[in-house]
């Protein structure tokens, strides 16, 4: 008799996990208010190459061996036939005018005398470029009556405004012969590098275009280069870096402790998202805290070391009749075991408002190869949402200020840079800078404040989400 009881006990806890997990698949699993962000390339991919045809790019490949100048120009093709497979490249030189390059015109790109042209005039580079392409610009970056103002209007119009991204890949080559248009006085030098790597001339891409596109041919490009090319990059787009997502952090062993402000418990049912935080707020409390850790990949270039929360909106459940919907925070052990939200019925998020719900701040920025690592904390505030109870969802950003921004950004080329009065200090000065190129960092700074004006550069769509009882 007892054995047949434990039987009949054992078959209807069977037939009760067995029923759970059937209607599980019809129950709501768990909250989802965001969609996660696509870094992947396009599937096909137009690009237009354009080779800077004046004369001061004569002296990349005027040796009688192969120079790392024209075994980069190869591998600008080849990048982007690895990448994507349906694709289509177009090679055309400019100067004085615009030349499409045959498979033949190409190869004549190995010789001095396709470098015959004048005018290095970027902004017409820019201005007629066509903005649904990948763009690549191959240059020294010294231009004839430099129009800065001009040049950087024409990357607005064509790339920052389109929301696109813009890679410069500074790489150093071997380099004979003559160095045209610099500083103000339009001087010119000559200059033939030696057996030592450093004395390399600077050449640059620049490359703009649909961000997961300039992401994924700068990757592409940079880890074909071989092991011992002098290369540096930075990449101006809204993304800092691609695939974040956060995980909570106890507070460190040095933290100071207020009373005042409560730490948040981490809780696990809300969302069934990976990357997100989830949070047990107590609406008693005056103040609550709590740290987190974000990580991304994809980095291209330096970052800033601190940053700031902005709070992108607020959002709170309702029911499907559209009011307001509490989640009480009780839940069964069942509903547990199976990460269900108690309340079955279908829920979705309605936008509030809320300010200063959450605000915080960072300091702690790493970076190991393409990875990055950055640790910040919130402060929330239950009486924001006037302490009512119900499950709600922050999405975030982590933003850079702009002095901080432009700095990092320039300093990636900091010691590739010589300035205007080194230019106008005479021409034996001038040939102690012929591994430099005049003014890259004010280059940089100016196309980093674009980015940040238009763009507003930092790791975005981050998303905590918030059981308040």
């Amino acid at each position: 008799m007892k054995a047949r009881l434990i039987v009949l006990v054992l078959l209807a806890m069977c037939l009760l996990i067995s029923g759970c997990g059937s209607h599980r698949q019809v129950q709501n699993e768990g909250i989802s208010s965001t969609k996660v962000a696509s870094f992947a390339p396009s599937t096909s991919l137009e690009a237009d190459v354009y080779i800077d045809g004046t004369m001061s790019m004569a002296g990349y490949v005027n040796y009688a061996s192969g120079t790392i100048f024209s075994d980069s120009v190869k591998g600008i093709e080849r990048s982007i036939q690895e990448t994507w497979k349906d694709e289509k490249v177009n090679f055309i030189k400019f100067g004085d005018s615009f030349t499409p390059l045959s498979r033949d015109g190409l190869l004549q790109a190995n010789q001095a005398d396709f470098y015959s042209e004048k005018d290095t005039s970027l902004q017409n580079v820019v201005a007629q470029s066509d903005d649904k392409k990948l763009n690549v610009i191959i240059t020294d970056l010294f231009q004839t009556n430099q129009d800065i103002d001009s040049l950087m209007n024409a990357l607005k119009d064509k790339c920052f405004a389109q929301n696109h991204a813009l890679a410069v890949i500074g790489i150093r080559s071997q380099f004979q012969g003559k160095v045209y248009d610099v500083g103000k006085s339009q001087s010119s030098f000559e200059y033939a590098t030696n057996g030592d790597p450093s004395s390399y001339r600077p050449f640059y891409l620049m490359v703009y275009g649909n961000e997961n596109d300039v992401r994924a041919f700068t990757e592409s490009f940079v880890k074909n280069l071989p092991k011992d090319v002098q290369h540096k990059e930075s990449l101006l787009a809204a993304n800092m870096a691609a695939n974040v997502s956060l995980s909570n952090e106890s507070a460190s062993k040095g933290e100071k402790r207020d009373k005042n402000i409560a730490q948040l418990a981490e809780i696990s049912n809300l969302s069934v998202e990976d990357g997100v935080v989830q949070y047990r707020l107590k609406l008693d409390e005056k103040a609550s805290k709590a740290n987190i850790s974000l990580v991304g990949n994809k980095v291209i270039g330096d970052l800033p070391q601190a940053f700031a929360v902005k709070m992108d909106k607020v959002e709170k459940t309702v029911s499907e009749n559209g009011e307001q919907k509490a989640h009480s925070g009780i839940r069964g052990w069942l509903d547990k075991i199976f990460h269900r939200n108690k309340n079955n019925e279908p829920v979705s998020f309605q936008e509030i408002k809320a300010d200063n719900f959450v605000t915080g701040e960072g300091d702690e920025v790493s970076i190991d190869g393409e990875n990055v690592n950055a640790d910040f904390s919130i402060k929330v505030n239950p009486a924001s949402i006037k302490k009512e109870a119900g499950t709600y969802h922050v999405q975030l950003s982590l933003l850079p200020d702009k002095p901080m921004y432009l700095d990092s950004n320039a300093k990636t080329f900091a010691d590739w840079n010589f300035e205007d009065n080194q230019a106008s200090a005479g021409v034996e000065s001038l040939t102690q800078s012929g591994n430099k190129t005049l003014n890259i960092s004010t280059f940089i700074r100016q196309l980093s404040s674009l980015n940040y004006e238009l763009n507003k550069p930092g790791f975005h769509n981050l998303s905590i989400y918030f059981d308040a009882q």
